[in-house]
């Protein structure tokens, strides 16, 4: 069998190809932004933002429309991710961007696109960007739960969180419920970043967490995504 041999300015002519083809895709698959660049990608309607730090550093101050799914917690960020669009860019970001660069790469893996945000939240403030944080509030105590939840109507409380990527995909299944049963049951809508000893006391442990009252009772309790012909079913099954 003849050896293949390939000319020396040939074979250097492929590998420069093949080089220059590695680069192309990884730009495909996105790079690290400093915060001016972060934050022109986010004037693209279509992305998807993403901020893989804990729910207390979320609540102590976020880049506005973030999802956060902590990186800390593999289980629940993989149920969380889970329901990002791999047709849609990723920005993500954390506090540095240590737990962002390793989660971007995993998302890259999974054949996402990928935009980090070069120094975390914390070059983003430092170049003057906006932060939203939640104003405190007072959270609910469970005498204050226990009124909300009796009376002869049907009390329908979603445990859920703005940062919370399956809880944003139940919003229009909620508006709509709350169009067609109106008058049949009230909804009592709780952030569990804020209200986290009742959250504790019901053993909420994944977002978003349904129950169902009634007359006081709890009759239904389902913890995940819903569809709307269930959720209209429970009305006239108690």
């Amino acid at each position: 069998m003849k050896a293949l041999i390939i000319p020396a300015r040939r074979a250097c002519y492929l590998f420069l190809c093949l080089f220059v083809f590695g680069l192309a895709a990884c730009g495909q698959q996105g790079e690290a932004l400093q915060p001016a660049a972060f934050s022109d990608k986010l004037a693209d309607s279509l992305v998807q933002l993403l901020d893989v730090r804990t729910a207390a550093e979320y609540q102590g101050g976020h880049l506005r429309n973030a999802m956060q799914a902590d990186w800390n917690m593999p289980q629940e960020y993989a149920r969380r991710i889970s329901f990002l669009d791999k047709s849609r860019p990723v920005l993500v970001y954390c506090l540095s961007g240590g737990r962002s660069h390793e989660a971007a790469l995993q998302l890259k893996q999974k054949g996402f696109t990928v935009f980090e945000l070069k120094g975390g939240i914390s070059a983003w403030k430092k170049s003057g960007l906006p932060v939203e944080g939640q104003s405190p509030q007072q959270a609910m105590s469970q005498e204050l739960f226990n009124k909300a939840i009796s009376g002869d109507q049907y009390v329908l409380v979603d445990f859920g969180a703005p940062w919370c990527p399956p809880c944003r995909k139940m919003a229009p299944v909620l508006d709509s419920l709350v169009k067609e049963k109106a008058g049949v049951f009230t909804l009592l809508q709780l952030d569990a970043g804020q209200e986290t000893e009742l959250a504790k006391q019901l053993k909420v442990e994944a977002l978003p967490h349904f129950f169902l009252y009634k007359e006081g009772k709890l009759v239904w309790e389902q913890q995940g995504l819903v569809d709307l012909n269930t959720l209209k079913a429970l009305f006239s099954s108690f």
